[in-house]
């Protein structure tokens, strides 16, 4: 049986919408390293087994199966609006699904979540153990894995307050949380006002990063603030191709819309600062503007390999 290992959480129809020349590459940028390299598609923006789930009923890899057949319907879309440029009907409703899948399913997000459950774990075990009477009454509920061994309850309450464990979450439970995360986020999405934006003729390409799905404040004055996908100050950038960037906002018109050149290095720098740590490109050459001060400062690739934290 042919198990796949490298599993996506960027799917590979997308990624291959910025490749370079005939093989499926993009030019990457680690902007954590200060290095630019050409990987294959196949390589980035994956983890092993990542969407491995784990259970009595079914196979393992029944998650990564059904990605695949998603993303196949989302590969058919990303060209059939690239060739309309229209964001309607059964394309829109499958890109807005796959905005919702991206955002809820990547690893900054998976660690978040693990770290948000060990903490909840660990206030309910102290809660369990916060007298006596509390911990024989949970016993008696539940049980324990150890039969005929009597369990005591100040033995336990040491061991939990001497701190040396680790609380392991496993995925399948994160996985559960994700896709409820993304059914709730897909509604969201639907709620939006969608914009095709594309550039003028003379402006370089629109970029994507690790994290493409950008989520940014759509009034000054709001930074800084906690930023929330139902909060209605805020707007989506989402790349769709070097040519293509959506747009969404809880208010305003829909339509395809172009864009300048300065407006397309602004875009490009909400997707340089929403990145993880590696940029995407079909293109060696595009510009962005960073703020300085109270100042745009204009920037271009050699100043982003400089960006080494």
């Amino acid at each position: 049986m042919n198990t796949p290992k490298n599993h996506h959480y960027i799917s590979q129809c997308y990624l291959k919408g910025f490749k370079f020349g005939k093989k499926d590459r993009v030019i990457a940028y680690d902007h954590v390293e200060g290095k630019m390299f050409t990987p294959n598609t196949k390589n980035i923006g994956s983890i092993a087994y990542f969407n491995r789930f784990r259970n009595d009923f079914c196979d393992e890899n029944f998650i990564e199966k059904g990605l695949s057949n998603f993303e196949s319907k989302v590969a058919k879309a990303l060209k059939n609006i690239k060739k309309s440029l229209r964001f309607e009907g059964i394309d829109r409703e499958i890109i807005l699904e796959f905005i919702a899948m991206l955002e809820s399913r990547n690893p900054i997000r998976r660690s978040s979540m693990k770290d948000v459950l060990k903490r909840s774990a660990e206030i309910n075990i102290g809660m369990i153990l916060s007298s006596k009477k509390m911990f024989e009454s949970q016993l008696k509920r539940y049980g324990t894995k150890l039969p005929g061994e009597k369990v005591e309850y100040q033995e336990v309450r040491d061991f939990y307050e001497s701190k040396k464990y680790e609380i392991e979450v496993p995925n399948e439970k994160v996985i559960s949380h994700e896709n409820n995360i993304w059914e709730k986020l897909y509604g969201i999405m639907h709620e939006r006002k969608w914009v095709l934006l594309t550039p003028e003729e003379s402006s370089g390409p629109f970029i994507t990063s690790d994290s493409p799905v950008c989520l940014c404040w759509t009034k000054p004055g709001n930074e800084g603030q906690h930023l929330g996908h139902g909060l209605k100050n805020t707007g989506i950038l989402f790349p769709l191709s070097p040519q293509l960037m959506l747009h969404g906002t809880f208010n305003g018109l829909e339509g395809t819309e172009m864009v300048s050149y300065q407006e397309v290095k602004k875009i490009n720098m909400r997707i340089i600062m929403n990145s993880e740590r590696f940029i995407y490109s079909n293109s060696r050459k595009f510009d962005y503007l960073l703020k300085e001060g109270n100042d745009l400062s204009e920037k271009n690739i050699e100043d982003l390999m400089k960006m080494k934290e």
